[in-house]
Parts: structure tokens; C-alpha cells; sequence
């Protein structure tokens, strides 16, 4: 379910952040669409650091059906739209 699935992948991305020194501190925001969280949250990171971004999800595998197919159509609006927003340089689904 993206409702559960998003917020999760989000809180994750967040984790990781605050365990990096430079990007400590950094807030996500945390949009009330799941079908739209992931991304709002990547344009948002894309924007807080000075290089390009490069983003691995380990155990992408792991989404399944809605979770999967909304995680995916995130991250293809994001690359889409890239020249109108900003937004992660690479992604890697490991």
C-alpha cells in the first residue's frame, strides 16, 4: 500500500540524512499525497546540496504491486521534469 509504503521510504531517505554530517539537519518535508512523498521529498534534497545527488535504494525488490508502481512513477515524473524542477542527479534500485 503506497500510503504505508511512501511515508516508510521517506523516514528512511530522513535517517540517512541525519546520519551524514553535511546534511544534518536537513528537514524533508512530509506531503500529505503519498503518491506524491517520495518525490516532493528528492526535489527537496535535490535543492538542499550544492552537488549532484545520487541516490541507492537497497532492496527495491522488496516493493510490491501499488507500492512498487507508485514508487517507480515518483521517480520517473521526477527525472521527466527535471529541467522545470530540481531533482536527483542518479538512482540506483539495488
Amino acid at each position: 500500500d503506497p500510503a504505508v509504503s511512501n511515508p516508510t521510504i521517506v523516514s528512511v531517505i530522513q535517517l540517512e540524512l541525519d546520519m551524514h554530517p553535511q546534511l544534518a539537519g536537513t528537514r524533508l518535508p512530509r506531503h500529505e499525497d503519498p503518491q506524491v512523498m517520495v518525490l516532493v521529498a528528492l526535489q527537496h534534497l535535490a535543492t538542499k546540496c550544492d552537488r549532484p545527488v545520487v541516490v541507492l535504494f537497497d532492496e527495491a525488490d522488496s516493493l510490491h504491486d501499488e507500492s512498487l508502481v507508485s514508487f517507480l512513477r515518483q521517480l520517473r515524473h521526477g527525472y521527466v521534469t527535471r529541467g522545470r524542477h530540481p531533482f536527483i542527479h542518479s538512482v540506483a534500485l539495488v
